[in-house]
């Protein structure tokens, strides 16, 4: 009697990459994914590709990670996710340049205005990361009145400026470090010119080196002076237990 050979749906498969990505298997991840036939039902197939994103991300190959993402167009349910994964490969590579230091705020920032998503995976216009002057004078007022929105002030900035309430609560973070940045440049600054004044009243430092040297030398005189003294008896004994050294 024939062995009947279950079929593999596209269920099946996609319910297993999810299950060894999340338990974080990737070299089985990457066996299964690579042991798939090669027929476009899989090839083609947006779940799978993502899938394969999400491997080379966790893996660090990051050129076969933008390779994918910019040479296919994926369906825009999928663009949330793929965005992450290229802002994020972009972070772990610059952190990579800077030798480990983890970026802020601002770093974030200036990777993803310089690394924007393809159009592959980003519909319309290219996203902006900068806010019009109508909305920033808003939130500067807002700000100096309150550092620290609640989460109904928060939800009011968020309608009037268009905003979500995430991007209004990162604009507060980012406002609070730059404020923070600036008042410690100033107290440096103030510190710094205070001591301005010590420092330029200060002998030079050749001029320091040369005065020890004179002492130096005098000493030396002196001390040939008392031996010569002692051998021909022109100072009494005492005093020569007291002044030679």
């Amino acid at each position: 009697m024939a062995t009947v050979v279950p079929m593999i749906t596209m269920s099946d498969v996609e319910s297993a990459c999810n299950t060894l990505l999340e338990a974080r298997q990737y070299d089985s991840l990457d066996r299964l994914l690579w042991s798939l036939p090669r027929t476009p039902q899989f090839a083609d197939n947006d779940s799978i590709l993502v899938t394969r994103c999400a491997l080379c991300y966790q893996q660090r190959r990051y050129s076969e990670l933008y390779g994918m993402l910019r040479n296919r167009r994926f369906d825009r349910t999928y663009h949330g996710t793929l965005q992450n994964l290229w802002f994020e490969a972009h972070y772990d590579e610059a952190e990579q340049r800077r030798c480990g230091k983890a970026l802020g705020p601002v770093g974030k920032y200036r990777v993803r205005r310089k690394y924007p998503p393809p159009p592959t995976i980003c519909e319309g216009p290219q996203p902006s990361f900068c806010f019009d002057e109508r909305v920033r004078e808003t939130l500067t007022e807002a700000f100096g009145r309150s550092q620290y929105p609640t989460a109904q002030q928060k939800q009011e900035l968020a309608t009037i400026t268009n905003l979500t309430i995430i991007q209004v609560s990162n604009w507060f973070k980012n406002k609070r470090q730059r404020s923070r940045g600036h008042q410690d440049d100033s107290t440096s600054s103030h510190n710094s010119s205070s001591s301005s004044p010590v420092a330029e009243s200060a002998p030079p430092s050749w001029l320091i080196r040369q005065y020890v040297r004179y002492l130096a030398h005098r000493c030396r005189l002196q001390n040939r002076l008392i031996q010569h003294d002692r051998v021909h008896g022109i100072l009494p004994n005492f005093l020569y237990m007291t002044v030679a050294p």
